[in-house]
């Protein structure tokens, strides 16, 4: 059982398959990230590996650019949600199976939203403890 502390810490491991694309965003990512409701932005998907190269989590990362440049980082809140098909098949777990989901918001100098960071981690594997 691995214990995340720090969400916005980088990942000391390997990383796996990364895809990007362009999404409409709703809702509290859209919020987040200071946009309108329907606006498309950039979405990254990185697989996180373990030291022995098996998938550990997912982060999900929403921003307005494709390389969005980061001064601080805060991060948001935590919640469960059941697994949906392409996250299940990334993360090894069966479809529904329950994953913590925690936000991270990262800010630019300017004081603005950059990027909306969800990390996807599977609540069998994981526990979360932000300070």
């Amino acid at each position: 059982m691995r214990v995340l502390t720090d969400a916005a810490a980088p990942w000391p491991h390997g990383i796996g398959d990364r895809s990007l694309e362009r999404v409409a965003v709703q809702g509290d990512i859209a919020l987040l990230l200071g946009v309108a409701d329907g606006s498309r932005v950039q979405c990254e998907r990185t697989e996180c590996l373990d030291p022995d190269d098996r998938t550990s989590h997912v982060i999900v990362r929403y921003s307005r650019r494709s390389q969005p440049t980061v001064d601080r980082s805060v991060a948001g809140d935590t919640s469960a949600r059941p697994a949906a098909p392409g996250e299940a098949g990334m993360l090894g777990v069966a479809i529904g199976s329950i994953l913590l989901v925690v936000r991270v918001v990262r800010y630019a100098r300017d004081g603005r939203p950059a990027a909306v960071d969800e990390l996807l981690l599977p609540a069998d594997r994981w526990r979360v403890r932000l300070g």
